[in-house]
């Protein structure tokens, strides 16, 4: 980062790649962690890869340099890619819950905002 703020620098400075172990998944190589502290700090470390990618993506759209601009973009990708890595550990310790609903009560919800915004 510091060749990114040093205005004398004119070489170009690349995202050094996050490290992977791509033999290793969750699915064969995990044990179960099932106490409360380890599901909200799992969710927190989400929530928090999530929000830095956000902020780095809108970062890259500010910068005029080049250079600079790409490094957010490569830093907002790789932020993605951890939150996706913390969203398979979320799903395969179903520590998510999405609430589903029948066709009837989705229709019965639009239109009740149909007929509000409509009006």
């Amino acid at each position: 980062m510091l060749k990114l703020i040093d205005s004398d620098n004119k070489q170009s400075v690349n995202v050094p790649p996050l490290t992977t172990y791509e033999d290793v998944t969750f699915q064969h190589h995990f044990q179960p962690l099932n106490d409360y502290t380890n599901k909200w700090v799992t969710l927190e470390a989400h929530n928090t890869a999530k929000c830095m990618s956000e902020q780095n993506y809108i970062s890259s759209l500010n910068m005029k340099n080049p250079n600079v601009k790409k490094a957010h973009s490569d830093m907002a990708l790789q932020q993605a890619h951890i939150q996706k890595l913390y969203n398979e550990l979320i799903s395969i310790m179903n520590w998510s819950f999405v609430p589903h609903s029948t066709i009837e009560t989705q229709y019965q919800t639009y239109q009740f905002y149909s007929e509000v915004y409509h009006e």
